[in-house]
């Protein structure tokens, strides 16, 4: 065994006594090399440690330096390339547990360093070496969700020879934009743009739609899901490798808000788009209530596409009538709704309203306070159009929990880390774009399903996947498939399978198995250990770790 201190420039060192460090774990049993050096993580750093590695014919390698959550899988491939398994590669985090919280503190941080340390050598002498998990990757993909994000996303992957099965629970594909009359920012037909790219669906024979149908079940793991469908011809089963998840978001409904759903002059801003599909008739006399549903205790969050929206449906109102008058009430618009100035020019008229002294519908008035000019101010109308959120599907939630990904409190699937790991998600078989995830702008959506389709395309083109062999493992001779695994499972690794005679078995999928301990803490039988955390590790590390 080798172990390697680092000073982290001089973060560690400045701290920790390495030279006591070393000379302790030197009278480890197992220890014959002890190197010290500024980076193990740096590239020159990486090939000392290979070459030490095989000078000195090491199995084991402990660094004692960073978090291995941050350098674990660098340290980990360079040990291996040099011929080490990765189970028998341990990192000890000296910045991170001593040098950082006890900087002050140099004698007890450097006694508490080395009993880390002892720790480490124990964890990697005597580790099992294991070898790499692998699964095939079936060559075909699941998009499911048949709007423009779900197209896009579809005849992407397509483009790169990946048979799609494209899955809508609508009669036809299109989406909500089908129900959209312009787009924003171009003004261009809603409805052209998306039969256009629908026709490009339909022509490619690369792609299967099954429309009017919904996921009823999803089994397996990244590279061989299966996915039962509730189709109008029966159940049916579909094989795939990735799945992309393309639902949208519907528009709110917002029934006793603002009156609507009592006064039929009050209607949302989708409905809006369909009627001026028809034309506007006459000077119509309108007033539009923005946030109606949105940045509010229930839903706190900016629908993102209600002011554009709204601003769009003015523009195009003052042009075929220019007569009319339309009223925007609001809280105040987004930054980039970049048509305010030309909707004011065309004489729409902007005003503040404050949440807490909401706008008053009545039969043919409304009646709001104005913030910016401090007064009342009364509007006839004959149309009222509220500008209400998008709002996940229920199929989001249900098709979330089918693969076990979690959602946020709104029910929308959530990212891991939106800033640290964008467009990442857990199952890393599943991939996500569009406003199933939030709400988002057409562009917005566009970008994503590109960038999608180019990770789940990456993953199929592969053939295979590899992973740590870092996961659970069950005792058949002590299980008694009590199943109380597969309760504590977030990952539905587990699966008790039983005989003719009714005993339950416990088998982990290795692809499914994130190696997290749960099962290992929840079953009563003491049946299931960790691969890469015995019995014999954990005792032996305890034992290090109080040893004076």
């Amino acid at each position: 065994m080798g172990v390697f201190f680092c000073d982290c420039g001089d973060e560690i060192s400045s701290v920790l006594d390495l030279t006591r460090l070393a000379k302790s774990a030197s009278g480890s049993d197992g220890v014959v090399h002890i190197s010290r050096a500024p980076y193990w993580c740096s590239p020159s750093g990486l090939k000392r440690l290979a070459e030490a590695v095989a000078d000195e014919k090491l199995d084991a390698v402990v660094v004692a330096g960073c978090s291995p959550r941050t350098h674990g899988a660098l340290v980990a491939n360079a040990a291996e390339m040099a011929g080490v398994s990765r189970n028998r590669v341990a990192l000890v985090n000296l910045r991170g547990h001593c040098a950082r919280v006890h900087a002050g503190e140099k004698g007890r941080a450097t006694a508490k360093a080395a009993r880390l340390v002892r720790m480490g050598v124990e964890k990697a002498g005597y580790a099992r070496a294991l070898d790499v998990i692998t699964a095939d990757v079936e060559a075909s993909a699941v998009v499911v969700g048949g709007g423009v994000t779900g197209m896009t996303a579809a005849r992407a992957l397509s483009a790169r020879g990946i048979p799609v099965t494209l899955i809508e629970r609508e009669p036809e594909i299109g989406g909500l934009l089908r129900h959209v009359n312009l787009l924003y920012p171009t003004y261009a037909d809603a409805r052209a743009y998306v039969r256009e790219i629908a026709e490009g669906v339909e022509d490619d024979q690369n792609i299967e739609i099954v429309t009017g149908s919904t996921v009823a079940g999803v089994d397996g793991h990244v590279g061989q899901y299966r996915l039962t469908l509730d189709t109008p011809g029966g159940a049916r089963e579909v094989v795939c490798g990735v799945i992309v998840i393309a639902t949208g978001a519907g528009v709110l409904k917002p029934a006793g808000l603002f009156a609507y759903g009592e006064n039929p002059n009050v209607i949302t801003q989708i409905e809006f788009e369909e009627e001026l599909r028809e034309g506007i008739e006459g000077a119509p006399r309108i007033v539009m209530i923005q946030c109606a549903g949105s940045r509010n205790p229930e839903r706190p969050y900016c629908s993102r596409v209600c002011c554009t929206a709204t601003v769009k449906n003015t523009i195009t109102v003052m042009e075929e009538a220019p007569g009319a008058e339309i009223t925007v009430l609001s809280r105040g618009f987004a930054q980039y709704v970049g048509d305010l100035d030309r909707a004011r020019d065309a004489g729409v008229t902007f005003l503040r309203y404050d949440p807490e002294r909401p706008p008053r519908v009545g039969d043919d008035a409304v009646e709001v306070f104005d913030e910016i000019s401090s007064t009342e101010k009364l509007l006839p109308y004959d149309l009222v159009v509220l500008a209400t959120p998008l709002v996940p599907h229920p199929e989001t939630a249900e098709l979330a929990e089918l693969v076990n990904m979690p959602v946020d409190d709104f029910c929308f699937v959530a990212e891991p880390h939106t800033k640290l790991r964008p467009g990442s998600f857990a199952p890393s078989g599943v991939f996500v774009a569009g406003s199933a995830h939030w709400p988002a702008t057409i562009m917005e959506c566009l970008s994503q399903a590109h960038a999608a389709a180019a990770r789940a395309a990456a993953l199929v083109e592969a053939g295979s996947i590899e992973r740590e062999p870092f996961v659970a493992l069950v005792d058949e001779l002590v299980c008694r498939g009590c199943e109380k695994c597969v309760e504590a499972c977030a990952h539905a690794a587990p699966r008790v399978e039983r005989g003719d005679d009714g005993i339950g078995l416990s088998t982990i999928d290795a692809i499914r198995c994130v190696g997290c301990g749960v099962c290992v803490r929840a079953c009563p039988s003491s049946a299931i250990t960790l691969s890469h955390m015995t019995q014999e590790q954990l005792l032996r590390m305890v034992g290090a770790a109080v040893r004076a």
